[in-house]
């Protein structure tokens, strides 16, 4: 399934009496490429959650947490803007081995902010291990 619709969230803060708007866009977590290959193999289909419901989770319950771990950022840099990829394996509804990679807001107090607050995401389960790439765009307006 092909789901290109992106969701652009803004949250308003105030500094110093301004207004501003933080974006985050958030696109459909992506299958691994490994996970691709075996089922082209013929394999038994791997454990699996439906893409929604996993953007669904993250959407509802980490998307408020990563502004504000992007707010920090935006106090030492209000240009700051850039695409964060998160992995990570859910097991039992959970988040496990989270890794956090970006090359424009290559920030580790940033990144591990994000890895926090996707610790306190809940997923649906499966009978198994899901591994997901999850895709951020982070942007001040």
């Amino acid at each position: 399934m092909n789901n290109t619709r992106k969701l652009a969230l803004c949250t308003f803060f105030s500094l110093a009496a301004s207004a501003a708007c933080t974006q985050v866009v958030d696109e459909p977590p992506t299958q691994p490429e490994a996970l691709t290959e075996r089922l082209q193999e013929g394999e038994d289909e791997a454990p699996r959650i439906e893409p929604e419901k996993i953007q669904h989770a993250m959407r509802s319950q980490f998307m408020n947490p990563a502004k504000q771990c992007f707010q920090t950022v935006l106090e030492d840099d209000a240009e700051a803007a850039g695409k964060v990829i998160m992995r990570f394996v859910i097991v039992d509804g959970v988040a496990h081995d989270i890794a956090t990679t970006s090359e424009e807001l290559d920030r580790e107090p940033f990144l591990a902010c994000l890895a926090t607050a996707l610790g306190g995401v809940g997923f649906p389960s499966a009978d198994g291990e899901v591994t997901v790439s999850y895709p951020l765009a982070f942007s001040p307006d």
